[in-house]
């Protein structure tokens, strides 16, 4: 990469990782002795050598739009293939952690996906201060896994005087 601290680096997984559905990866960046952001680019685990697995899931972090907001859009730039699908489910809260509050779909329940990248009203969700989404990734060639570039959630908050259309990457 064209970056001077880029680090390309490959681990082998012990056998016991492979099948195990609890299995989890997770990755820190530090520098000068405190955490920092970092960026991770093109990070694939494949079990049983054979490639990808056929699910997998990613949940956001919590965003904090830092007062009450009404939630009004999702969308979200892939790269599917026949045999490849993601989707997703989101949830506003009231609280940091997102305690007691559930994923759901497009009918406000967690039996249904959101699956149209290019605009979902999600203005039945509660007018909360923080948001959350949940993305569920499937393949049915382990050859080849969905890509998710680019996720934005568009919201409105009172200021004073008005209202404020907000676009969040």
């Amino acid at each position: 990469a064209d970056d001077p601290f880029y680090q390309n680096r490959s681990f082998l997984l012990s056998s016991d990782a492979d099948n195990n559905p609890d299995f989890k990866l997770r990755f820190s960046c530090v520098g000068a002795g405190a955490t920092e952001g970092c960026r991770l680019d093109n990070v694939k685990v494949r079990g049983n050598g054979t490639g990808f697995f056929s699910s997998g899931e990613y949940t956001s972090q919590i965003f904090n739009s830092n007062k009450s907001s009404e939630w009004l859009n999702l969308t979200w730039k892939e790269q599917l293939t026949a045999s490849t699908d993601l989707v997703f489910q989101i949830r506003s809260c009231n609280d940091t952690l997102c305690s007691g509050e559930t994923f759901v779909g497009p009918d406000n329940t967690p039996n249904t996906n959101f699956t149209n990248p290019t605009f979902n009203d999600i203005s039945f969700i509660a007018d909360n201060q923080y948001f959350q989404f949940k993305t569920f990734f499937s393949t049915t060639d382990f050859n080849v896994a969905p890509n998710l570039s680019e996720v934005s959630i568009g919201y409105r908050q009172e200021i004073s005087g008005g209202l404020a259309n907000i676009t969040s990457n």
